[in-house]
């Protein structure tokens, strides 16, 4: 199993860890740190990028993680509590409902910004349902996006998720994204140093892995999204309609059991 995380994580952070020697210097835009996010978004290209759970040919390599202790890199106890399940909803709530995730999955995207509300609205806003993101980055870029929402304050985790999705066609066209992530960090309250120790963390990226191979383990999960309701993988299809059906069947079996 061992052998399995360190094969993901080294798919998965190529470039992101890569040795300067080996992948030459990375080109970036400088923006200034009075822009926001906002602005950040307007310069963005408007065309989807195409997704296939690859990084695409000729992107430059990921800039060079600065040194750390082996402190920071083991998975101690601050690391730990950044990678537990982040949930959205009633601890009790009947039925529990995980998604599993790639930052840069356009129809992960498109769940969050249309099916997502709703299902927050109707279940989760009731009570009904206990929600929890995992994420399974499919590149490296994802893998930032996903290190990234679990480095701002934990009470900014959901909001960040949200912002991500939101500005996907904008930082997934970065050369570069780290500094989209970080001037990100900073809107939600991060410390900038901690922040960027807290990004190129080994541990952080372990962690993420670690919650993917789970994910792909335990549920067969092979793509995204794909979600999970009372421990049981959903196969069909996640428009609201046929989403909604089986939230209520599953809500209606366990309350009637009970």
């Amino acid at each position: 199993m061992k052998k399995t995380i360190v094969v993901i994580i080294l798919v998965l952070v190529v470039g992101l860890v890569g040795y300067s020697a080996l992948i030459g210097p990375v080109t970036q835009e400088t923006k200034t740190p009075d822009q926001s996010v906002a602005q950040l978004s307007q310069q963005a290209e408007k065309q989807e990028r195409p997704y296939n759970g690859q990084v695409a040919k000729g992107q430059p390599e990921m800039s060079t993680p600065v040194s750390y202790s082996s402190q920071a890199n083991a998975l101690d106890a601050s690391v730990a509590e950044r990678l537990q399940d982040r949930v959205l909803g009633r601890e009790d709530a009947p039925v529990t409902l995980i998604e599993y995730a790639s930052f840069t999955c356009p129809h992960c995207a498109h769940f969050h910004q249309t099916v997502y509300p709703m299902v927050k609205q109707d279940f989760i806003d009731t009570g009904k349902v206990k929600f929890i993101f995992r994420d399974y980055p499919f590149d490296r870029f994802a893998l930032m996006a996903s290190i990234t929402t679990r480095c701002v304050p934990m009470d900014k985790y959901f909001e960040t998720v949200k912002l991500l999705f939101a500005k996907q066609d904008v930082w997934s066209k970065e050369e570069n994204p780290e500094g989209y992530f970080r001037q990100v960090a900073a809107l939600q309250g991060a410390d900038a140093e901690k922040f960027r120790t807290c990004l190129f963390d080994p541990g952080m990226q372990e962690g993420i892995a670690n919650i993917r191979l789970e994910g792909a383990q335990k549920y067969s999960v092979a793509s995204t999204p794909s979600f999970v309701i009372n421990d049981i993988k959903f196969n069909g299809r996640w428009e609201y309609e046929n989403f909604s059906k089986a939230l209520n069947e599953a809500y209606f079996a366990a309350t009637t059991n009970q």
